[in-house]
């Protein structure tokens, strides 16, 4: 409550009318140095709130709604209040007011506002005096017209609250700081903000501040949750749809790395607990607080909620009335991008421009496309004839254009708008970083401009609720996500670009898994990662990864290192030199008699456009060592079908087998999952191989029966399954799947490159059940694997069908089943060398204790041994998940 100056007599009547409601005041005459602007401030409505709070609000229909409203605070001041708001558009210009309410100026109890109005913009600055009669308003003017909205909002509640606990051993409190609940608004959610200014944990150490994490909570008997990890806050609510948010201002003495609090707001108390962990002068230090306060005001509707009753309330017409669609007219000064500006008949696509901006913000978004259409090509067409800054400013306006597109296309029902204007987006804004003033304001809008263009695409992904869909969707926009990388890359930005990669990675893999080990029927959406989240992930798994992102004609390469070393390297081929390479490698690889010269000059090729322009020295390499760290490959589009053990250096004739050992990955996201498991005392295996009768008329595989013996004998009698014949059954599968710790399917498969749920692996039919033997994907995805490891000894068991969301075939779906690694073959292998080296394999494994990337990896060096330049017999086998 704002307290009265006992000696100023015309001061504390306003602060009494301030204080016993929400005071409103309009402007109802003066001049504002132009007439849009008088138009604008003709009835504008001031909100000042008891504990300082300003709202300024023209009259809807008489502004520009992205310049309005204002917000700000008000305080005492002698001779009347003093005044400061504004308003900033994430896209567009600022506006703000600030000043004096001078109160009696010429004696007759009269209000008059002294203040100065200003819009700025990347183009200029206008600014312009107002001196104004302020009247109290009644519910006789128009401005009842907010009262009505008013009557039907969530107000804000303040609360005044204490806090004590304990920190770093210290003993700390009470510390008053505030609570301030806040009406929810439809996809919009609020900050969160923990702040507070006080002397009293001075001696603890600097303070920790956290901002920006959305939460929800009720005013009665809702409860927040908020959890500190990694440096973000989380937040989870047992609250509502619908319910308020909540913005709490507490302290946080200590540099906390996880952090918990739980409060609950009534209609006049609030009280909980904030307890949080973290390090302070180098030490482990633990922090705690009780919290308890009461409600000490409530506050005026919030800005937000006022713009949504605009553009229900203001909307009468298909098309906007000249009120609407009022500029701010600035004689003698071009307008800011973005902001208003003078229509003429020279340049009609500004009027478009600006038309569109207001039915956009009116929520009329089928109208708006239509109109910021028109406007972007006027805009275009002007820019391609223009030069030096006023080419700059036309390709600000088209940024602020395609942004409100972007906007209306959300609610659209067509993925092709939204993917072109994304796009056109992301050239625009490799244009605007051309030029050197402006590449500096670029750079640093580049993290928040690739987090705004690629949550249009999340808001999309949450749209969907099938797997496939989700898939469909990373699919379609992986030529954007290439698009968006590079030109984050070309900034410089390494990391930022890397993020922005893996943001079209492996997402609908993580959504699936994240579903499956929380017993949801429905995906959910797990959130992309942060370039620090990422690095995490990759020094967690203890490897180097590599991540490809294949353009047209160029690609890009990323070799991050497990202490947080990342190189950036731009590679000089892209899909149109890569796709025939690969392709000619994937024919050679897969005939029975290629043409050895040729394969070896393919694979020559490609290791030197692959691998050669890579930092050698932060490669791993081989060692003695039983466990020496691999390289975990993360390709992208026709590099999934390479074999990368197989690349062959044009200087040393050495594969890059001979030095480090391999894995793959569908992203650095999905390394979370692919860690190794706690080693059973001792290991239990289960065998499917030679089912029959096989299905469709395939082959017996007997040859592979009769030496079985030397793969099972690396395991205890009483540790293994063996299920051949009529017992290798899906059926079969499913009961073994969650009981053992290695499962190897010896058996025929079939990958379908372009139909993914058209692949298969043949096992038994099931007289039973009535399966016809033909396990599809969607059936290994439903087994409850337990298994560490999981052996595809089938022809093609790692291909599939590439998307933006890696192989979907039966690989992945054997390690969304819950394996913890799988070992697939890319192209058929003899029944004979299949065996030799699962064989080796498992005498590296279990009998030398090595990783299972070390095993594969001197498994087939001993096999290339025996088959000098013949990498088709042991190149095929690749291992996917965890390396350990």
């Amino acid at each position: 409550m704002i307290a009265a100056t006992k000696n100023n007599a015309e001061n504390s009547q306003v602060l009494e009318l301030v204080a016993d409601s929400l005071a409103e005041l309009r402007v109802v005459a003066g001049h504002c140095g132009t007439a849009s602007l008088g138009r604008m401030l003709q009835l504008t409505h001031w909100w000042l709130h008891p504990d300082g709070r300003l709202l300024v609000i023209p009259e809807p229909g008489l502004a520009r709604r992205d310049l309005f409203p204002l917000r700000g605070r008000h305080a005492p001041c002698p001779g009347g209040v003093r005044l400061r708001a504004e308003y900033r558009h994430r896209d567009g210009p600022y506006a703000g007011i600030t000043g004096e309410v001078l109160l009696n100026p010429d004696g007759t109890g009269a209000r008059e506002l002294d203040a100065q109005y200003r819009v700025t913009a990347a183009s200029g600055t206008i600014e312009v005096a107002l001196r104004q009669r302020l009247v109290p308003a009644t519910h006789q003017t128009s401005g009842r017209r907010f009262s009505d909205a008013t009557d039907s909002l969530n107000l804000p509640a303040l609360y005044r609250v204490w806090m004590a606990g304990q920190a770093a051993g210290h003993s700390f409190g009470p510390v008053e700081g505030e609570v301030v609940t806040l009406p929810a608004v439809a996809d919009a959610p609020w900050p969160v903000e923990l702040l507070i200014s006080t002397n009293d944990l001075a001696s603890l150490g600097a303070l920790s501040w956290i901002v920006s994490a959305p939460g929800l909570s009720r005013t009665d008997t809702g409860e927040l949750r908020m959890f500190l990890q990694n440096g973000l806050l989380h937040c989870q609510s047992t609250a509502p749809e619908g319910a308020p948010s909540i913005c709490w201002n507490a302290p946080m003495p200590i540099p906390a790395t996880n952090a918990e609090a739980l409060l609950r707001c009534t209609g006049a108390t609030v009280h909980g607990r904030i307890a949080a962990t973290g390090r302070l002068f180098g030490h482990e230090a633990a922090y705690e607080a009780r919290v308890e306060g009461e409600a000490i005001a409530s506050g005026p509707p919030d800005p937000a909620d006022f713009e949504r009753w605009w553009r229900e309330r203001t909307v009468a017409a298909d098309q906007p009335s000249a009120a609407e669609t009022a500029l701010l007219e600035a004689p003698g000064a071009s307008a800011p991008p973005g902001a208003p500006s003078v229509p003429n008949e020279a340049q009609p696509w500004r009027t478009l421009r600006d038309q569109g901006f207001d039915l956009t913000l009116a929520g009329r978004h089928l109208q708006a496309v239509t109109v910021l259409r028109q406007a972007l090509a006027g805009c275009q067409a002007e820019r391609h004839h223009a030069t030096g800054h006023p080419a700059d400013s036309l390709l600000i306006d088209e940024v602020n254009i395609l942004t409100r597109l972007l906007h209306c296309h959300r609610s659209s029902d067509e993925l092709a708008p939204v993917l072109e204007t994304l796009h056109a987006a992301v050239t625009v804004r490799r244009e605007l970083a051309r030029r050197h003033h402006l590449a500096q304001v670029i750079r640093e809008q580049a993290h928040g401009a690739m987090t705004a263009l690629t949550d249009v695409l999340e808001d999309w992904r949450l749209r969907l609720d099938t797997e496939v869909a989700r898939i469909d969707l990373l699919t379609h926009a992986d030529d954007f996500f290439v698009s968006l990388t590079e030109s984050i890359a070309d900034l410089g930005l390494d990391r930022t670009a890397l993020a922005a990669a893996e943001r079209g990675r492996g997402r609908v893999f993580l959504d699936v898994q994240a579903a499956r080990r929380n017993n949801a029927h429905e995906l959910g959406a797990v959130e992309a990662l942060s370039a620090e989240e990422l690095l995490a992930q990759i020094h967690m798994s203890d490897a180097t990864v590599l991540e490809y992102a294949v353009g047209s004609n160029t690609s890009r390469a990323w070799l991050v290192t497990p202490d947080g070393q990342l190189d950036s390297v731009r590679l000089p081929s892209g899909a149109l030199t890569l796709l025939p390479l690969v392709e000619r490698a994937r024919t050679l690889l897969e005939s029975a008699r290629p043409d050895q010269a040729q394969m070896s000059t393919v694979l020559t090729r490609l290791h030197t456009l692959l691998i050669a322009p890579l930092p050698h020295n932060w490669l791993p390499t081989t060692s003695p060592a039983p466990n020496p760290p691999p390289l975990i490959v993360i390709p992208h589009r026709m590099l999934f079908h390479i074999p990368f053990a197989a690349l062959r250096d044009a200087e040393t004739g050495q594969y890059l087998l001979d030095r480090c050992a391999l894995s793959y990955a569908p992203s650095i996201g999905t390394l979370r999952y692919a860690r190794a498991r706690p080693r059973p005392i001792q290991r239990r295996l289960a065998c499917f191989v030679d089912p029959s009768p096989m299905p469709g008329g395939l082959p017996s595989l007997s040859e592979l029966r009769a030496n079985l013996h030397a793969i099972t004998g690396h395991y205890l009698p009483d540790a293994r399954t063996e299920r051949t014949g009529r017992g290798a059954t899906l059926a079969r599968l499913r009961d073994d799947a969650s009981q053992h710790d290695v499962l190897l399917l010896g058996t025929h498969a079939q990958a379908d490159d372009d139909h993914a749920d058209h692949s298969f692996i043949a096992l038994a039919p099931d007289q039973t059940s009535g399966h016809d033997g033909v396990v599809r994907p969607g059936d290994l995805q439903q087994l409850d694997c337990r298994a560490e490891l999981v052996i595809l000894m089938a022809c093609q068991s790692a291909g599939g069908r590439v998307t933006g969301d890696g192989v979907q075939g039966l690989a992945r779906s054997v390690l969304l089943s819950g394996a913890a690694s799988l070992l697939a073959s890319q192209w058929s292998i003899p029944q004979e060398l299949s065996l030799d080296l699962v064989y080796r394999f498992h005498e590296q494994w279990l009998a030398n204790g090595t990783s299972k990337a070390e095993a594969l990896r001197r498994g087939q060096a001993e096999i290339a041994t025996l088959y000098p330049d013949q990498p088709q017999h042991w190149a095929g086998f690749q291992l996917t998940g965890a390396w350990r």
